[in-house]
């Protein structure tokens, strides 16, 4: 049978395989049974029975009429959940297989579906229609999967380039010391998109103010150490102790313990 190259490696079409069904199984049947079929989503189960109308063989699909990753669907959504329900019903009575049950069409769908799944996470919402200029973000379903990684790349490298602006404005040197020294990098952009982005929540979140507990608990700590907190916070901060944020807070609990 016939096959398409996915990604390097070969998976037959549902077509393929009904073509092989239907000239090898002559008197055997291919039957759709529909379990939900709405405006807005389909699900049916296929059933292949022989000639003694022994059950041998069944497949099952669900689509959505909006999906993004399949314009497809917009239109044809019933038509498509049948095609897939079929392609599993062959897969799994054996026919067209290479080590996967899925056909060709739905492991190019699934790429697809979380190739464009990254690509909305990277969208700014603020500046969507910049993006949607640029990208093209509502005709991604039509876009092969290459074109689709192309894009893919494209943010990546965009929101790698925001994160390290970002990070090197809201980091201060001592911080951006620890962070080139922990992951062994001479500047930011050489660290990896997902580790900046943790980078960047943490950064976030440790210049937040302190919490009247954290206040509380360093203003004891000073008292054990004999330190004038409010003196030592105006001095090495230049601001009041109710204007801690919790990096500061951190910091300065590790000083004054040592």
């Amino acid at each position: 049978m016939k096959t398409v190259n996915i990604k390097g490696k070969n998976y037959v079409t549902v077509v393929e395989r009904l073509k092989y069904f239907r000239e090898n199984y002559i008197d055997w049947s291919l039957e759709t049974e529909w379990l939900i079929i709405e405006e807005e989503k389909a699900a049916c189960r296929v059933v292949i029975k022989n000639a003694e109308g022994v059950i041998k063989s069944t497949g099952t699909a669900m689509e959505l009429r909006d999906e993004k990753s399949s314009l497809v669907n917009k239109t044809s959504h019933v038509e498509n959940c049948e095609t897939s329900a079929v392609g599993r019903a062959l897969g799994n009575l054996g026919i067209g297989l290479d080590g996967d049950v899925a056909s060709a069409e739905e492991v190019e769908l699934a790429k697809k579906k979380q190739i464009i799944i990254s690509i909305n996470e990277m969208i700014d919402e603020n500046n969507r229609e910049e993006y949607e200029a640029e990208y093209k973000l509502s005709e991604l379903g039509m876009l092969s999967i290459g074109e689709l990684e192309t894009i893919e790349k494209q943010l990546k490298i965009k929101q790698k380039d925001l994160l390290c602006e970002v990070i090197t404005k809201i980091a201060d040197d001592e911080d951006l010391r620890n962070i080139l020294q922990r992951y062994k990098a001479k500047a930011l952009g050489n660290i990896d998109l997902k580790e900046l982005i943790s980078i960047h929540d943490v950064l976030i979140t440790f210049n937040k103010p302190c919490s009247k507990k954290e206040i509380e608990d360093l203003r004891g700590c000073c008292e054990v150490v004999g330190i004038d907190m409010d003196e030592y916070v105006k001095n090495h901060f230049k601001k009041n102790v109710d204007n801690l944020t919790k990096k500061e807070y951190s910091r300065m609990k590790k000083k004054i313990m040592e």
